[in-house]
């Protein structure tokens, strides 16, 4: 595995799961990893191809399988991989994916995947919608569906998928958990060291970076904070956890992540009242850097801002809550209905269709249906 050197790093302390540390120089992280996992020569971790290399896999099938159909890769620059029958699919890069939903004024929509059902409910709207997707999965829900397999099921599930899916650590803590997920097959990781002091989070930013995109893995970071929505803040308060234009500037010239997370006054979890993003705010930051721009807490904001958002440069939103929503009221639903019912299977049909007509119409409201 390749490194770059970063200017102003020194050391990096890595901690796996299990306890094994290792502190190494900044441009030997690359290796470290590879020690840590007991492969010190070994070659890097699969990544997902570039843009060339799926046009490039794209042209050889049209070339060499007639039985397969002609392939293309479309006019949206997604690096779709396409046969006859069916879909022949590798993980996208969130990075291509962003970069062309900036420059065409729609959003990307980021979906948590809290079990299966959210799973095929995620991956039913995109390919009823043609919308390019993210799958999501957070640390905490990895825990829960156990880390190896909610990684094979989602890689699983997006190269069967009829539209271009990409695989995102959603609020990653730490280059461990990057790292891990990288090797797992993700296409694209978070680090959110957003609480942390501006000059921490430039550098943890960066040992990820170094990391991730030596195999081509795309990067998201934060910076203000992104609290909760039961967080009981004064107005000058939340105002303070606010990101700051000129501290973008400088984030992004130190670390050139793939996008950025910016608080302007969303919040995870349900809102008290009606949410006010700061517009004024995202069009100073959307001015200063040249990044595609991310909206968390996506849940509970109205249409109409969420639309202004989007045409000051947010190419990516965060929802779970309202998926999450939907899904508990029709299994409460359906429970009530008949108190019976045993089967899993049964349970868990109806809920899922409706967590899938509720990402259906968020596609739908982020401009992103027909763009696969």
């Amino acid at each position: 595995m390749s490194s770059v050197s970063l200017p102003g790093m020194s050391q990096i302390t890595l901690q796996f799961v299990g306890g094994t540390r290792v502190t190494t120089a900044a441009n030997d992280v690359a290796q470290a990893v590879g020690r840590i996992a007991g492969r010190s020569k070994a070659p890097a971790p699969p990544r997902p191809p570039s843009s060339s290399e799926a046009h490039a896999t794209r042209s050889r099938k049209a070339r060499d399988s007639t039985a397969a159909g002609a392939a293309g890769q479309g006019a949206n620059g997604m690096g779709r991989t396409r046969q006859q029958k069916g879909a022949l699919r590798v993980l996208v890069s969130a990075a291509d994916m962003l970069r062309t939903a900036r420059r065409e004024g729609f959003a990307i929509g980021a979906f948590n995947v809290n079990n299966l059902e959210f799973l095929r409910a995620i991956v039913e709207a995109a390919q009823a919608e043609r919308a390019p997707v993210i799958l999501q999965v957070s640390e905490g829900a990895a825990a829960y569906m156990g880390f190896a397999e909610s990684a094979a099921m989602c890689r699983a599930a997006a190269e069967a998928a009829k539209v271009p899916c990409a695989l995102h650590l959603d609020h990653g803590s730490s280059l461990a958990a990057a790292v891990r997920c990288i090797r797992a097959g993700y296409s694209s990781v978070m680090i959110d060291s957003s609480k942390r002091p501006l000059d921490e989070n430039i550098r943890v930013t960066r040992s990820v970076l170094e990391v991730a995109h030596a195999v081509d893995v795309s990067v998201e970071a934060e910076i203000g904070r992104i609290g909760g929505t039961e967080d009981d803040l004064t107005v000058s308060e939340r105002e303070a956890t606010l990101a700051v234009p000129a501290e973008v500037e400088r984030f992004y010239a130190e670390a050139p992540v793939d996008a950025l997370a910016v608080a302007i006054g969303s919040a995870h979890g349900h809102y008290r009242g009606v949410p006010k993003l700061d517009f004024e705010r995202l069009r100073a930051i959307r001015d200063r850097v040249d990044v595609p721009l991310v909206l968390h807490g996506g849940s509970g904001i109205p249409d109409e801002a969420v639309r202004t958002a989007i045409g000051l440069g947010i190419a990516k939103v965060n929802v779970n809550t309202e998926n999450q929503e939907a899904f508990a009221a029709e299994l409460r639903k359906l429970l009530a209905e008949d108190p019976d019912v045993y089967d899993p299977r049964k349970i868990l049909a109806r809920p899922r269709d409706a967590a899938r007509e509720m990402v259906r119409t968020k596609m739908r409201l982020f401009g992103a249906s027909g763009k696969a």
